[in-house]
This record gives structure tokens, C-alpha cells and sequence, in this order.
């Protein structure tokens, strides 16, 4: 998770986290078992848009999540496709 800048570091941190935490949730309740996924707090870091403006500070509030394949789903889905 992400925050913008507004905060100290050190809240941004913790509130970045909460908001993975939560996605992770929705995602578990969704039926994703919580031992497939990794979840990590960034703070302010790495921001996307401008914090200087209201509107670039909203869409640094985010979450990102990223999807992977292990070996035997890579193969399984080769074998769809032959």
C-alpha cells in the first residue's frame, strides 16, 4: 500500500499497511488463501502523481497488486493452449 505525502513518514507507514491489510482481507474473503499473498506498506514512497495538487494526493492513496504464475500453472495453461 501507498500514501501520499500529507502525514509524518512514520504514520504514512503504518496507514499504507492498514490499507494493504484490507485489500488483502477483501481479496482472503474472496476465497484467495492469505498464504498466496505478500503484503507490504510503502508510506509515501514511490509516489505515481503530483502531491503538490488535491487530485494527484487521491490517486496516491493506492494499493497495487501484482499476479503471478507458479511453474505448474504456466504449464497447465500451455497445455490449454496446444
Amino acid at each position: 500500500g501507498y500514501t501520499d505525502s500529507v502525514g509524518n513518514d512514520e504514520y504514512n507507514l503504518k496507514l499504507s499497511k492498514r490499507r494493504a491489510d484490507a485489500v488483502a482481507k477483501y481479496i482472503a474473503n474472496a476465497g484467495v488463501a492469505k498464504s498466496r499473498m505478500t503484503v507490504e506498506g510503502f508510506g509515501e514512497a514511490s509516489p505515481r502523481f503530483d502531491n503538490a495538487t488535491k487530485e494527484g494526493q487521491a490517486k496516491n492513496r493506492r494499493v497495487e497488486i501484482g499476479v503471478s504464475a507458479n511453474k505448474q500453472m504456466i504449464e497447465d495453461a500451455k497445455a490449454q493452449a496446444n
